[in-house]
């Protein structure tokens, strides 16, 4: 199943839709050790971002390219949707003050569970089964990000019953359009799992954008409800950022190592972007 890039005549703008590339960075759930190889710490972060302004890239949220389908927005140059998985109160503190010293968003995807619970000051991260605290998220929203789901458990969908599968995707949508009180139109695949009975379930939720891993439609717009992310972690220095922004077909290990240095001191990245 194949969604329409594009229903609407869009405005004529800078950036090329069909270009769009996607990045997830990931973060820490609390308590969770098991990550800090491959989350990044918040000043390497930060440097990634302004790498990204210095390549006159554009950071967009899923709901400006809705916008754009519908002729209501433009679409900048070299748009980039920046998303982000794992714990909110990572998000506020690592992420977001680099966010708002760069002028920047992006796109943050939330497990709901069963239902959001306002924290204690005194009381430790990790002492309740609930996801996040629904003060966090407004402030998230509040401070130009969207809030997408990653359902409410946050576990492949793709062993479970339809009517299990419909009900993670419903209810997460539900539960987050109560706190934030805006829709919620993007979806992240619990680790990239995905099949064409739960893209179809998925539309039938409501939800207009979805997110998988190395999907087959490396080109953004080919399919919509299995959109590719790219993995941005500890291991990707500037030229694999370069590289998955305008040449995400090309393989970082076919590249010298003379030429990466090159590039990464380059104030422009390399023009030309080959497709996988």
């Amino acid at each position: 199943m194949r969604s329409a890039p594009f229903h609407r005549e869009p405005l004529i703008s800078e950036g090329d839709p069909s270009a769009i590339q996607v990045l997830r960075y990931r973060l820490p759930e609390p308590g969770d050790a098991t990550r800090t190889g491959t989350t990044l710490p918040g000043e390497a972060m930060e440097r990634q971002f302004e790498l990204l302004d210095r390549w006159g890239c554009t950071l967009i949220t899923f709901e400006d390219f809705r916008l754009f389908r519908e002729g209501e927005l433009h679409l900048p140059r070299r748009p980039v949707i920046v998303t982000f998985d794992g714990g909110i109160q990572e998000m506020h503190r690592h992420v977001l003050p680099s966010l708002r010293s760069n002028g920047l968003r992006a796109v943050v995807f939330v497990p709901a569970g069963n239902e959001p619970v306002r924290r204690t000051t005194g009381q430790r991260t990790g002492d309740t089964d609930t996801p996040f605290d629904p003060d966090q998220l407004v402030a998230l929203q509040n401070s130009g990000c969207e809030i997408g789901s990653l359902t409410c458990s946050n576990t492949s969908l793709a062993s479970m019953t339809p009517e299990a599968v419909r009900r993670e995707l419903c209810r997460s949508r539900e539960i987050l359009e109560s706190v934030i009180g805006a829709q919620v139109l993007a979806l992240a695949y619990p680790d990239g799992d995905v099949s064409e009975a739960v893209k179809r379930i998925a539309q039938d939720a409501g939800y207009m954008f979805a997110v998988g891993g190395q999907t087959p439609y490396a080109v953004f717009g080919s399919d919509l409800m299995e959109i590719r992310r790219r993995t941005i972690d500890a291991r990707t220095g500037p030229l694999g950022l370069a590289l998955s922004v305008f040449a995400p077909g090309v393989r970082l290990g076919t590249i010298g190592r003379r030429s990466m240095a090159r590039m990464s001191d380059l104030p422009e990245p390399p023009a030309a972007r080959t497709a996988l």
